[in-house]
């Protein structure tokens, strides 16, 4: 199985911004005793992460989404930024795939994992319509993870997958 890294983002005292940090904790605890997936939560995405998934094949990226329908889980495969301002604090995603290829010269295939948010006030608890959305996004992760597997077997890990 390649080996697949799983970084939930979000701040988890402003309701549901929490989600990536509930879904890492789910993930974490399937994965328990595989050497293969890796899963942890930070607040954003900084620089120093590109040396961590710069040792990976596969990374996902789980998220809660401002402006989307809430409780909606999407995923969609990532790319590179090809420019754009930068911070050398806070990256998108995007940003830090493309810091990650400049820095140690690897590409690790990259998804994103959406849940729509509907309230980011303070708080510790989730809205009921994105903490009913929790599971939905496990299993979206997980089907990424076992895709990985699959196309690892059959297709060679260079293989892209539609989420």
């Amino acid at each position: 199985m390649p080996r697949v890294l799983i970084i939930g983002l979000g701040n988890s005292l402003r309701r549901d911004d929490r989600v990536g940090e509930e879904v890492v904790r789910r993930i974490e605890a399937h994965y328990r005793d595989s050497s293969d997936v890796e899963a942890f939560h930070c607040h954003q995405p900084t620089p120093e992460l590109s040396e961590q998934m710069s040792r990976f094949e596969t990374v996902v990226f789980v998220d809660a989404g401002i402006g989307r329908d809430a409780g909606v889980v999407n995923c969609q495969q990532l790319s590179p930024a090809a420019s754009g301002r930068t911070s050398s604090h806070i990256l998108t995603p995007a940003q830090l795939l493309a810091l990650t290829h400049q820095l140690y010269g690897k590409k690790p295939l990259s998804y994103g994992v959406t849940i729509g948010g509907q309230s980011f006030d303070l708080g510790e608890n989730m809205t009921p319509v994105v903490a009913a959305a929790v599971d939905t996004a496990v299993d979206v992760v997980r089907g990424l993870v076992t895709d990985r597997a699959t196309a690892a077997l059959s297709e060679g890990p260079t293989s892209a997958l539609d989420c």
